[in-house]
């Protein structure tokens, strides 16, 4: 358990720090450390638009920048609660790119939340599929306003021992429908038992708790050293923010091909860059490519909320005023197509009239470590768009 501290950043918690974290080290069978523990901060820091609280990001948007981007460790990127500077060290971007995830979906209740992956028609079967997934080894994200809840502490159920070690443990009783925060669900005990009624008699619909990994810290008001347990009578699908969010992670993944730039510019949020393939060296052939990587948030395409992931953050790629350098490598194995004969690209666009130098554009072949490199920079962009075209056979 890890205190987020006053910045936003459940979600990060939630889904990096915790989801992701746990299922990549329980796939390679070790313990987690700081060297395979996923920094909630990364891609905070990224998508926050400079600010403590994010008001342009949902949670799709984390799982979709760690399935295009992966995530430094807390070794190559503790959490400071420092928001504002982003990575600039392309070796941590590069060796996150080990860690991108196979995928993301959700699941809902009676069709409540559009564009889920699956549904049930009964709120018994939608809490059987959590037990279920649980059950199996999974860590499941939910959005829950459990700063709103109602809490009580467990008894202790006399016909069995299953409960002793928890009788006295504050559990949440009744919550609160809302998208504020974000925890992670870890467990479930079917023993717990909660006197709803007060009479004193051990009933069916008072046993059973769901267990929550937050991120208030361990000594956080009624938690249990920083966990919380949540009534199976209090569970359905609307206080969940309609949603359960499960990831998928790949095995020993190796990118194939990557790109690499190094920029140096004072206004981070001015900058929009993506890479693709092109039969010719032309700027009209590059725009109609149907194979490009759109970096997710720092790409052309717009966020979940469906604005730019990092509006407002008008500031140098360190946080501070004056331009600062920074290098960024992603993986452009999604559309590499040996001996193609096409032409590789970059699209950069510089919005602002604050001059951003492009230093370097590369492009390196990670399976031989053949490198190809732009010779003719750098070169500076003031409020335009520019293509830079590489030739290379991977």
């Amino acid at each position: 358990i890890m205190d987020q501290g006053q910045i936003g950043s459940c979600d990060w918690f939630a889904a990096v720090y915790y989801q992701m974290t746990f299922l990549h080290n329980q796939q390679n069978r070790q313990p987690a450390d700081p060297t395979n523990t996923f920094s909630p901060q990364f891609g905070y820091n990224i998508l926050n638009n400079a600010g403590s609280f994010p008001y342009n990001i949902r949670v799709d948007d984390v799982y979709k920048f760690v399935h295009k981007h992966g995530c430094a460790t807390l070794s190559d990127f503790p959490y400071d609660q420092n928001y504002l500077p982003w990575c600039t060290d392309p070796s941590v971007w590069q060796r996150a790119l080990s860690s991108r995830i196979a995928g993301y979906q959700f699941f809902t209740c009676r069709g409540e939340s559009p564009g889920a992956d699956y549904s049930f028609e009964r709120d018994d079967d939608f809490f059987r599929e959590i037990k279920r997934l649980l059950s199996e080894g999974e860590i499941l994200v939910i959005q829950s306003e459990t700063y709103a809840a109602k809490f009580a502490l467990l008894a202790d159920d006399p016909t069995t021992r299953e409960d002793d070690a928890f009788a006295g443990e504050s559990i949440i009783t009744e919550g609160k429908n809302g998208p504020e925060h974000t925890v992670a669900l870890v467990g479930y005990h079917d023993h717990l038992w909660i006197d709803l009624n007060k009479d004193g008699k051990v009933q069916p619909d008072e046993k059973g708790a769901l267990k929550i990994a937050d991120s208030q810290g361990i000594a956080a008001p009624n938690h249990n050293d920083g966990f919380m347990w949540l009534a199976y009578s209090a569970v359905g699908s609307s206080i969940f923010q309609n949603r359960v969010n499960r990831m998928f992670i790949r095995r020993d993944y190796s990118p194939k091909v990557l790109g690499k730039i190094v920029l140096t510019a004072a206004e981070r949020d001015k900058i929009r860059f993506q890479f693709g393939r092109s039969a010719q060296t032309r700027e009209s052939a590059a725009a109609d490519s149907p194979l490009v990587f759109d970096p997710y948030g720092l790409g052309y395409a717009v966020g979940t909320a469906g604005v730019s992931l990092i509006v407002g953050g008008n500031v140098a790629f360190d946080g501070g005023k004056a331009p600062a350098d920074a290098g960024f490598v992603f993986d452009l194995s999604d559309i590499a197509a040996e001996n193609s004969g096409d032409h590789w690209f970059l699209r950069i666009e510089n919005s602002g009239n604050q001059p951003v130098v492009l230093k370097e554009f590369s492009l390196m072949n990670a399976e031989n470590g053949c490198l190809v490199k732009d010779h003719n920079l750098p070169c500076t962009l003031v409020h335009q768009e520019i293509y830079r075209f590489l030739k290379a056979d991977f």
